[in-house]
Order: C-alpha cells, then sequence, then structure tokens
C-alpha cells in the first residue's frame, strides 16, 4: 500500500515537474543569439551616419542649385605649369531650378548649419541626460527628417528662409553626439567601450557614401532628389531605432536578464540613470578636462582642415580631378572608418585579454590619433605638385587618426561616465569652433594667392594643431573617474549648498570621515572597490563613526539584531564582490555577530566587521563590556587586528579589505578602542596612500591544464559540478560556454544554481543520485567536496571516480578524496583553457530519469506566479531543501540559502541585502524571501527594518507548524489540554497556524493569510505590485507534509 502510494507520488512529481520545466520555457523574453547591446553599436554607428548625411547633402546639392555651376573656372596652378588647359570641370544638366546666389549667400546656406549645431552642442549632454539619450535622438532626427523636406521648397520662398531651415537641422544635430555618449555610457561594459565608441565612426561612412550617393542622384534627377533621398533615409532608421533602442539595458524589452546583469554588474555602479545637473564649475576648474578638451580640439583642426580645404587644394592647386577618382577621393575615409573599428576592438583586447592599463591605451594611441597624423600633414609640404605622395600622405593621415576612438572619443566616458554626454557636448561645443575658424585662417594663408607656397602655412599649422595638442593630453591627460561624477539631484545639490548639522562634525568624526572617504573616492576612481554598504546596530562607542560613514556617502542600514546585520553584510558582499561592513558596538554586540562571522567564513564570502571596544586604559580594570575582542574574532577571521594608533587606521582598513577578496573570500574584524574613536588629529596627519589593491587573478597551471583536458577526453562518463565558487567569481560565460560547447551534463550546487540554467536540456539535477554514482570523471568547479556533496565518497559516488578540481585555495585541494588533477586557480581563466583543449569533442549526456524527492504543492503554483529574473531567498529544512528543486534559477547569483553551514536565520538579512542590491544595481528585479516558519522565527523582527527602508520584499512564510513537521491540528489542541505541556509537546512542534501576516499591522501595512492555491496566485500578484515595503504571505500547509524518504539517509536519519 505505501509503496502504491509513493509510485503514485512520484508520477505526480514528475508530471510537475515538466510542467515546471514547460512553464520557464513559455515565460522566458524573446532573446536574440546576438547580444542587444550588439544591435545598440549598431544604432549607435547608424546614428551618426544618418547625421553626416544631412551635413554633406547640403554641401552637394548647393553646386546643382546655383546658377552658372558647372562653368569653367581657373587651370589649377600645378597643371598651368606642365601646360595643361583641363580644369576637370563638367557642365551639370539643367534639371530643378537654379538660383542666383553669390558667394556671400552660399556662406550663408552652407554655415547655417554648423551655427545650429555648435549652439545646441553645449547644452546636448544635459539635454541628454534629463530626456534620456533614445526620446533626445528620435525627438532631434524627426525634426529634423521634417526640416530637410522643407529645404526643398525653402529656396523658393527666400533664401533666408533656407538658412533658416539649415540652422534647424545644425540645431537637431548638436544634441547626437553627447546623446550617444550618454547611450554608450548606460550600455558599453568597460570592457567594450572601444568597439562601442568605434562606432561613432559611422560618420565616415556617412560621408563616404552621400558625395557620390547624393552626387549621382542630383546629376541626374535634379538637385531636389538628393533631399528627398536623405529623409527618406531618415524615416527608415527612425523606426528601427525606435524599435531596437532602449535609453539603458532596464528599460528594453527583449534584452535577457543574462545580459542585463553582466552590464550592471560590469560597470559596479559607476553609471546611473538618475537626473541630476552637471557640476559644471567642477567641470570647467578640471585640469583633466581641459586636457581632452585641448586634445578633441586639435583633432577637430585637422579633420575640418581635410574635410573642408584639402579637396579644394586637390582640385583648385594640385589639379588632383576629385570627381573622376570617385574611389581615392573615399579612401581615406574608408581607411579611418575600418582601422578605427580596428584600433576599438584592439583598445578592448589589451584591456580585457592582457590588462593593460587604461591609461597607458589613451595615452599611447594618442601617438596614432594626433602625432602621426601631424607628421604626415607636414609631410605634404616637401611633395610639391606631386599628387600621388600627397594623397598617400592624406590617407595615412586620414586612416591612423582613426585611433580617436580610444583618446578623445573615449575619454569623456573614463572621467565621467554619468556626464560623458554633457562633456561630449561641452568639447563639442568649443571643438565646433574650428569649423569657423580653420576656414578663416587658411583664407588669411591664401588671401592673395591661393598657391603651394601659400598652402604651405596652412598645413604646419594643421600638423602643429595635431601634435602640440596630443602632447598636452599625453602631459596632462587623465583616465580616472574624476569625483564629480557621482550624481545629485537638485534637491541634493540644494541640500549639500548649506551645512549638515554641526553634530555631524564633531571632532571625534572628522579623523573618521578622512579614513574612510578613500573607499568612495577609490570608487569613484573607476576601481569598483569602495564599501558601498554599512550594517549595524550603533550605540557607544561607534555612533559618530556611524555619521561619518554616512558622510562619506555610504549607506547605513540599521538592522534590530547584530547576527541579523552580519548576514546582511555577507551576502552583499557576494552579490557584489565588494565586502559589506558591519558597525557593532563592543562586547555582546560583537560576540552576536560571531555566528554570521563563521558563516561568512565557511560560505567564503567577503565580509568586515568593525566592533567598538573599551578604551586602552581601561583594559584590566573591569572597562564598559570589556572583553578581548581581537582574539575572540580571530578564529572567525581571515583577519582580527586593532589599529595601535588613529593614523594607522587607513592601513588596517585597506589590508582588511584586501583580505576579504584575496584568495578565497572570508571575514575580517577591526576593533576600534574608545579612545582611538574620540582621539584627535590634524587631518593632514592622517596618510592617504592607502587605496585598496585590485585583487591579483589566480591563473593555472598550463601543464595541469593539458592533464585535466586528457583525463576528460578518456572519460566515458564525465559530470560537472557548478558550485558558489563559480558564481562569486561571476564565471557564468565561460562555464556556459563550456557547457554548450562540448554538451558535457552538470549539477549545480544550491548556490552555484543559475550560472547555467536549472532548465537548461544539459542539466541533470532530477537524476541527481544516478548521475552521481555513475560518473567516471568529475570536474568540480568552485565546489568542495563537503556534506553537500557527500565528500565525494561511495556510496553516492564511484569508487573508482577521477575528480578534477578547480579552487582558488590550494588548501581546499585533495580534500576528502584525493583528486586526479588539482588546479589552484580563478574560475574563468582556468575554464576558458579547458575549453580551449576540449572545443573539437563534444560528450554524450548521461540519461535524465529521475525525479524530485518530493515537494508540496505551493512550491510549483508559486514558481508559475514569479518573475523570471527575481532573487530567491530560502531557508528552512523541508522549505529549503524542496524549494531547491521545485524553484528554478537561471541566472547566477540569484539564490541565497543558508549554505555550506546550514544558518537558519539567515534569510530577512540575506533579502534585506538582495532588496538593497536591486534597488541600486537592478531596480526591476524583485525579492521572494521562502521562509520556512521556524526559520522565520530567528529573525522575523527584520520586517521591521524592510519597512523603515521601503524594501519591497515578499516574504512567504511556508506555515506546518513546527520544525521539520508538525502537529495536527486536533492533536495540537488534545496536547495543549492534556496539563504539564512542557512534558508532552513534541520538541518539533510550533503553535499551530501562527499569524505571522499579523505583524504587517504592526506598522500600518497589510499581510496575507492563504489557506488555498487560487488564494495563493492571487496574493502573490498582489504582493509583487507594493514597491514601497514589504509583503507577508502566511501559507498554511498540511503539518505532517514532509519530504519523500531518501535513498542516503545520513543526513536525515535523526528527522522525526
Amino acid at each position: 500500500m505505501q509503496n502504491n502510494r509513493e509510485s503514485t507520488e512520484m508520477v505526480e512529481v514528475e508530471d510537475l515537474l515538466n510542467k515546471d520545466r514547460n512553464v520557464v520555457q513559455s515565460r522566458k523574453n524573446i532573446q536574440c543569439k546576438v547580444p542587444i547591446r550588439f544591435w545598440i553599436a549598431c544604432m549607435v554607428f547608424f546614428t551618426t551616419y544618418i547625421n553626416y548625411t544631412t551635413r554633406v547633402n547640403m554641401s552637394i546639392s548647393i553646386v546643382s542649385m546655383v546658377a552658372g555651376s558647372g562653368g569653367k573656372k581657373d587651370i589649377p596652378e600645378c597643371l598651368r605649369e606642365k601646360g595643361s588647359n583641363d580644369t576637370g570641370n563638367t557642365t551639370l544638366p539643367d534639371y530643378g531650378p537654379r538660383y542666383e546666389w553669390n558667394e556671400h549667400i552660399q556662406s550663408q546656406i552652407l554655415g547655417s548649419y554648423f551655427w545650429g549645431y555648435v549652439i545646441l552642442s553645449l547644452p546636448g549632454g544635459f539635454i541628454a541626460e534629463w530626456l534620456g539619450p533614445y526620446w533626445t535622438i528620435i525627438g532631434t532626427e524627426a525634426i529634423s527628417a521634417v526640416m530637410n523636406f522643407v529645404s526643398i521648397y525653402a529656396p523658393d520662398i527666400h533664401w533666408g528662409f533656407l538658412v533658416f531651415c539649415r540652422f534647424i537641422v545644425g540645431l537637431c544635430a548638436g544634441p547626437t553626439y553627447p546623446a550617444l555618449q550618454c547611450l554608450i555610457a548606460r550600455w558599453a561594459p568597460p570592457a567594450e567601450k572601444g568597439k562601442f565608441v568605434a562606432a561613432l565612426m559611422g560618420n565616415t561612412l556617412g560621408t563616404c557614401v552621400t558625395w557620390p550617393l547624393v552626387g549621382s542622384i542630383t546629376k541626374s534627377y535634379g538637385w531636389d532628389w538628393g533631399f528627398h533621398v536623405v529623409t527618406i533615409q531618415k524615416v527608415v532608421f527612425l523606426a528601427i531605432f525606435a524599435f531596437i533602442t532602449a535609453d539603458s539595458p532596464a528599460d528594453h524589452k527583449m534584452i535577457s536578464e543574462e545580459e542585463k546583469d553582466f552590464i550592471a554588474e560590469s560597470q559596479a555602479g559607476t553609471v546611473t540613470k538618475a537626473k541630476a545637473v552637471p557640476p559644471y564649475l567642477k567641470i570647467f576648474t578640471s585640469l583633466p578636462f581641459w586636457a581632452l578638451q585641448v586634445l578633441h580640439f586639435g583633432n577637430l583642426w585637422g579633420l575640418y582642415l581635410q574635410i573642408t580645404n584639402v579637396p579644394k587644394y586637390l582640385s583648385q592647386v594640385i589639379g588632383f580631378d576629385i570627381k573622376n577618382a570617385g574611389f581615392l577621393a573615399a579612401l581615406p575615409h574608408l581607411t579611418r572608418l575600418f582601422l578605427g573599428t580596428g584600433f576599438g576592438s584592439l583598445g578592448d583586447y589589451l584591456k580585457k585579454k592582457k590588462g593593460v592599463p587604461n591609461k597607458f591605451i589613451r595615452k599611447f594611441f594618442v601617438l596614432f590619433s594626433h602625432i602621426f597624423p601631424g607628421v604626415f600633414m607636414i609631410g605634404i609640404i616637401f611633395c610639391g605638385c606631386d599628387s600621388v605622395p600627397i594623397v598617400v600622405l592624406l590617407i595615412l593621415s586620414q586612416a591612423v587618426n582613426g585611433a580617436a576612438v580610444l583618446t578623445n572619443l573615449s575619454n569623456p566616458q573614463d572621467l565621467a561616465p554619468n556626464f560623458a554626454g554633457s562633456i561630449f557636448g561641452i568639447i563639442s561645443f568649443i571643438g565646433g569652433m574650428t569649423g569657423f575658424i580653420v576656414p578663416a585662417v587658411t583664407g588669411a594663408f591664401i588671401y592673395e594667392n591661393s598657391g603651394v607656397e601659400e598652402y604651405k602655412g596652412v598645413f604646419i599649422l594643421g600638423g602643429c594643431m595635431y601634435i602640440g595638442c596630443g602632447l598636452f593630453f599625453i602631459i596632462f591627460g587623465r583616465t580616472e573617474t574624476q569625483k564629480w561624477n557621482e550624481k545629485k539631484d537638485s534637491q541634493e545639490e540644494a541640500a549639500g549648498a548649506s551645512q549638515p548639522p554641526k553634530y555631524l562634525y564633531k571632532s571625534k568624526s572628522c579623523y573618521v570621515k578622512k579614513c574612510f572617504l578613500w573607499s568612495r573616492e577609490v570608487k569613484l576612481s573607476g576601481f569598483a572597490n569602495g564599501i558601498e554598504y554599512v550594517f549595524g546596530i550603533i550605540g557607544y562607542p561607534v555612533i559618530e563613526l556611524s555619521m561619518a560613514l554616512q558622510m562619506a556617502d555610504i549607506h547605513y542600514i540599521g538592522m534590530r539584531n547584530e547576527q541579523a546585520a552580519c548576514y546582511a553584510a555577507q551576502a552583499i558582499g557576494y552579490l557584489t564582490g565588494t565586502p559589506g561592513v558591519v558597525l557593532v558596538v563592543s562586547g555582546p554586540g560583537l560576540l552576536h555577530t560571531f555566528g554570521g562571522l563563521a558563516n561568512a567564513q565557511i560560505n567564503c564570502w567577503p565580509v568586515l566587521v568593525i566592533g567598538g571596544s573599551a578604551p586602552q586604559d581601561h583594559e584590566g580594570i573591569g572597562g564598559f563590556q570589556e572583553c578581548n575582542q581581537v582574539d575572540l574574532a580571530r578564529p572567525y577571521c581571515k583577519y582580527s587586528a586593532r589599529p595601535a594608533s588613529i593614523s594607522l587606521i587607513p592601513m588596517h582598513v585597506e589590508k582588511a579589505i584586501r583580505v576579504t577578496k584575496t584568495g578565497r573570500p572570508g571575514a575580517a574584524y577591526l576593533d576600534f578602542p574608545a579612545n582611538i574613536l574620540a582621539g584627535r588629529v590634524p587631518i593632514d596627519t592622517i596618510p592617504d596612500q592607502y587605496g585598496p589593491t585590485p585583487v591579483p587573478v589566480i591563473y593555472p597551471n598550463p601543464a595541469a591544464i593539458q592533464e585535466a583536458v586528457k583525463v576528460l577526453l578518456k572519460a566515458k562518463r564525465p559530470l560537472v559540478i557548478v558550485g558558489k565558487g563559480a558564481a562569486y567569481a561571476k564565471a557564468e560565460k565561460e562555464v556556459r560556454e563550456l557547457i554548450d560547447t562540448t554538451n558535457l551534463p552538470f549539477l549545480a550546487t544550491p548556490m552555484g544554481k543559475g550560472v547555467v540554467p536549472d532548465t537548461s536540456p544539459k542539466c541533470i539535477a532530477p537524476a541527481r543520485s544516478l548521475a552521481l554514482q555513475q560518473a567516471d570523471v568529475i570536474l568540480l568547479l568552485g565546489a568542495r567536496l563537503n556534506w553537500i556533496l557527500h565528500f565525494g565518497r561511495h556510496p553516492r559516488f564511484s569508487p573508482d571516480i577521477k575528480v578534477i578540481q578547480i579552487d582558488v585555495c590550494a588548501e581546499e585541494l585533495h580534500n576528502s578524496v584525493k583528486s586526479e588533477v588539482a588546479i589552484q586557480s580563478d574560475i574563468k581563466p582556468a575554464v576558458a583553457q579547458i575549453l580551449e583543449g576540449l572545443k573539437s569533442n563534444s560528450f554524450a549526456m548521461v540519461a535524465d530519469v529521475s525525479t524530485p524527492l518530493n515537494y508540496y504543492t505551493v512550491f510549483h503554483n508559486l514558481y508559475e506566479s514569479l518573475p523570471q529574473n527575481c532573487i530567491i531567498v530560502s531557508e528552512g529544512a523541508n522549505t529549503m531543501d524542496i524549494g531547491r528543486s521545485m524553484l528554478f534559477n537561471d541566472l547566477p547569483r540569484h539564490r541565497l540559502d543558508a549554505g555550506t553551514f546550514g544558518t537558519m536565520g539567515v534569510g530577512p538579512g540575506f533579502a534585506i541585502a538582495a532588496a538593497l542590491y536591486c534597488r541600486h544595481y537592478h531596480p526591476n528585479k524583485r525579492v521572494i524571501c521562502v521562509e520556512g516558519d521556524s526559520a522565520f522565527g530567528f529573525s522575523g523582527m527584520e520586517v521591521e527594518t524592510m519597512v523603515r527602508y521601503k524594501l519591497p520584499i515578499t516574504i512567504v512564510v511556508v506555515n506546518n507548524s513546527g520544525i521539520y513537521t508538525g502537529m495536527e491540528p486536533e492533536v495540537y489542541k488534545e496536547i495543549q489540554e492534556s496539563g504539564e505541556v512542557t512534558k508532552v509537546t513534541p520538541p518539533a512542534c510550533l503553535t499551530y497556524a501562527t499569524r505571522y501576516e499579523n505583524m504587517m499591522s504592526l506598522f500600518g501595512r497589510v499581510g496575507y493569510f492563504v489557506k488555498t492555491i487560487p488564494e495563493l496566485k492571487k496574493v502573490v500578484q498582489e504582493a509583487l505590485q507594493v514597491n514601497d515595503g514589504p509583503t507577508v504571505i502566511n501559507v498554511i500547509i498540511n503539518p505532517t507534509a514532509d519530504r519523500k524518504p531518501q535513498t542516503f539517509r545520513w543526513l536525515t536519519e535523526s528527522k522525526l
């Protein structure tokens, strides 16, 4: 009878599991194989392309619009010397009206565009940052298309109306490049910015295409069709741009959650959509900004010289027929386009693969973008009338100038990604003046005679501008993110203009601000290592310290229990890669964190605990809450210390943070005695050289990698096990490529879930027992052979199992069972090198035949109601165990649970950390905290913390009225009425159907009591609409519900 019941149960479980997997597939967004950011880069390219078609169109069409154009002109000087009478000019056919416009009117028409362009370049970045680059580009290009079309009929009214139309078109073009810089800042991961900025080279293609295209159409059909073609291109472009583009990854409808996370995490919080007024005063008083401005000015001087005056020099002085040598005329622009794209990819390669510093890349490639073009331009003066070397030098000059994508076009992203649009608008406004200055200066040189000798001065000046501006940047340029990159909205600016309350500036806290402010400054400088979050409960002697941390622009979250504070801090460290800080009082305050410290140390998560302590001169005489805190904390930490003086605080803080992140992550403790915190020193005596050191990457031994590849190639039933070490290392790209390329089957440990999606066909979690027993080779990626993996031993594993172990910690290698191949390395480089050795091989997958051990119906229906990209926090006995199988994860670092130490009470703290992480990095994501009723009791009062900080967390309490199992209501009532309840109430029993949701009424909020599945689905949807605080859903289930009995019961033998 029992066997039949279990058999029926297993069939039902398998059906539900299959249904869950179908739900996962149906809920996935449409995701292109090509990343969305690739299409965004394409839109950047075509935006600049379409922008330049409008700019160039008028210069071509005006030739056919003016009466008498195409008539005979003077013979070029160099052709006169050769005795030729050919001007190379032809008479255009008489299509369309012609206008009697003199040189002055023509110059007014052509110049009107540039006046508009320059005027709106300055506020263009501000406009883009407030409206968003998406609507800025759509709006300006739509108006530009309309005015370009109106320009066809404007000359018939008056040439002044055409000037007005061109002026408006120029105005619309002004914000384009600042808006694109803003778009790039929001979409480009730091390691791909070179490619994104290279997309700005679309303007070169616009020039190359528009000259022959519009020229040919004008010649065949009339000048008005030149405007029609450009307008049609704009309309088509707008439709595609509107469909593909969005202001940021968070706003895009088709982007995958994986890509969205990758972009957000790679930018590490340096880019935000918050609206703010650019800090113009700080920008204009910044030497790095002026170094960039000079560099950009020199670049535009050379480009405008080549675009506006060099064609005239070739045609009217040298006698080079540009129109009939179309390919050669376009070759400088084409080479600049292709080499610019190549330079962008090369810069990304050097930065990402070779670790070349950004500073070196920017300054080295100034040689190509400015110095060499200057040398080539000066070289033209030695070529006389020989057109071949002149054209070669011009091609070389334009080609190597494509390196500008790594210099003046990229540097705004370095200095202030939040204000890249505004910065580019400013440098374009000032640099755009060269559009007027260069023709005027050139005219001064050739005023009396436009011959070879007169043009020598033009080229010498142009070359010197290139070289001089490049050298200025090499000396004074910077690539570090500036302090003024941080955004503050108008209200915050106003608040910042007035002094904070005076008590924040007590002498006690002044030095602390200095000591801790460096962490924020380092973050703003682009290292993304700065402390962002502090959790704790304040009291003597750390009150002023907590205020100083907030003054340093660090988030402080006051918790209700030091233990929960430590759980929250380590979770934020796991999610961001930067340790969270716990601030506690002395004595008992520190002791309450020890459970969290041990959990962080065993889970390998970075966290720093800072504790106040008794004054040093009170030691040994019964000081307040006196205890030997440094020694007490040492067994649970990688580093435990007390600064001997105020001046040593920065050194110890830097070391503590470095230790928590280096090698195997873990915990650190710093002890601050009250007399140190109350001390006073001159601010200038605090050393500021202790900036955070980047964590070094550990690369694998090549011989060990070769051996691992050999073992895998000989395997008959290989299996990959993905641990949370791979998740922490953010190695999902490499691991997914390994699985997808080789077809290897995989299993994930609880918090390794999502590195490769649970819904992948190569995931064999339902056949976990069979897979572990039959595998002959296991590739262990950031996982440990501890109790979670049954120590890697028989009978759960094959007695002849061969283990390939990759771990960042050498001490972990060969633990429990001796590894066949042990590799000390970071996960990313090791997996990448193994993949390189396996690329030509594909493995047969182990069959997927088993089903989950057991489940509650509530998990199946809960999962159907949850957003796919939510972060799931889970703890409890059966609640967590069953949830690991029933609540799938397709994204890495999206599951937090009791972990290796099996700690109960972590849930609310983890959920608070996850909600803060989502608020600042992924505002469209939700946090779901699935709690067993027993586990919820450990830290349930942290709900008040969630309310206070308006954290939208959905808490689902799976209430079986007990630990593991509870009592039926009738039995519970009978026990309660039987007399001495302490002798008859089962130890695992809790109060039946406790109304946990009523906690919310304490804070004026609503909770939900659920007994049925329809109720559950309804209230989950309602809870997901709450954005200003937590929601508690109390789900009553069968008190005797339990897991299906396990084959290997060593961990559950004692369960009731």
